[in-house]
């Protein structure tokens, strides 16, 4: 970046380069320059961006040191593009048709990018214009200028595009994932475009994900995602969650039982990290217990829910899923209340603003929280 200072500009190189930047007097103010720095005198890349009305245009130039000096030259697209059109057209009343603006737009046009080069681009005839030697060389590598900066727009566009029907969320931990299948089939039926993608994951790689940018939400609990200074999170709710067992379960035989009476039992906790495994993993030390002789780690609840079913072995369930008819089918919640709420919460990264696809979704977990 370009900083003005008295008497000239000094840059700040943020790209790689290949050639210092001169200490470029540029008369317009409006103008940024990106410049990239090596200590070779072959060929530069610099970004050009001109603020106007509070919008940016990018602009990428490639520029061989020994054909001209930028040092005081600065273009616009939109000359470029004027100056590449009456190339094509081959006279300017022709190209002021193609662009739908006045002869005299493009006139000054091109006498300003003449006065800066210090060169004439093209030769008036009686039946238009044609490109001098100098203007030619400089007309075709404007050409691929325009051309490239059309292009990147068009990328930008398609890239906006495909990120306001991907969607991709975390739910951590990993046991969580269930939570959000009443919201995720009202999200799929409101907005059917939307290509979704949920993983349950381990909060630590859930965190990981959402700052590489690989995923867009990530559901989890709220006091580990506020640690992290580049979300932005919502809180959503309190989740409470429960052990469970299989129907005819041992510990449903005794009369009141208590944390005591469960540590004879292992217990399925979805990763060792999580809040639920570290208040078990309290409790059992409390209780003269080693938690990594009494606790399994697994993420998958599906596979939990059949090693509980046919074993004496406890899992844990949220309380929503042990409402459902599918669960109380099979399991049941034994009177012992150990594991306190969970406050979750979805996060972003602060420095992208929501696609459709985000806000789409963050609406309807505003609507109907997992949390009901």
């Amino acid at each position: 970046m370009l900083q003005r200072r008295k008497g000239g500009i000094k840059a700040l190189h943020l790209l790689h380069c290949h050639l210092p930047l001169p200490d470029t007097r540029c008369p317009y103010q409006t103008w940024i320059v990106r410049p990239c720095q090596n200590n070779t005198n072959q060929c530069s890349d610099f970004v050009i961006l001109r603020s106007c009305c509070q919008r940016r245009a990018y602009l990428t130039f490639r520029y061989s040191h020994e054909d001209f000096d930028i040092g005081n030259v600065m273009f616009s697209s939109a000359k470029l593009r004027q100056i590449v059109a009456i190339d094509r057209a081959g006279s300017f009343s022709a190209a002021a048709r193609v662009l739908n603006v006045s002869q005299s737009t493009l006139t000054k046009a091109v006498a300003d990018v003449e006065t800066d080069l210090g060169l004439a681009l093209f030769v008036r005839t009686a039946r238009g214009v044609v490109a001098t030697p100098e203007g030619r060389e400089f007309i075709n590598r404007a050409a691929r200028i325009v051309s490239d900066f059309e292009l990147l727009f068009e990328d930008a566009k398609t890239r906006r595009s495909q990120g306001d029907t991907a969607l991709r969320i975390g739910a951590s931990p990993a046991s969580q994932e269930g939570l959000y299948n009443r919201i995720i089939a009202r999200l799929l039926k409101a907005r059917p475009e939307i290509c979704l993608t949920l993983s349950g994951l381990p909060v630590e790689r859930g965190i990981q994900l959402l700052k590489r940018g690989d995923l867009d939400v990530l559901m989890g609990p709220v006091d580990e995602l506020r640690r992290e200074q580049d979300f932005t999170v919502e809180p959503i709710g309190s989740i409470r969650a429960h052990l469970f067992c299989r129907k005819g379960h041992p510990i449903l035989e005794k009369d009141g039982p208590t944390f005591a009476d469960a540590c004879k039992y292992k217990i399925i906790s979805a990763e060792p990290t999580d809040t639920y495994a570290q208040r078990i993993s309290q409790l059992l030390i409390e209780s003269n217990l080693d938690p990594k002789r009494q606790m399994h780690i697994i993420e998958n609840f599906a596979i939990v829910s059949e090693v509980v079913a046919d074993t004496d072995i406890l899992g844990i369930v949220s309380e929503q899923y042990s409402r459902t008819r599918k669960f109380r089918d099979r399991f049941v919640i034994p009177p012992v209340d150990v594991i306190e709420p969970l406050e979750i919460g979805a996060a972003t990264l602060s420095r992208w603003l929501p696609s459709k696809a985000v806000i789409s979704f963050l609406e309807h977990l505003r609507a109907a929280p997992p949390t009901d």
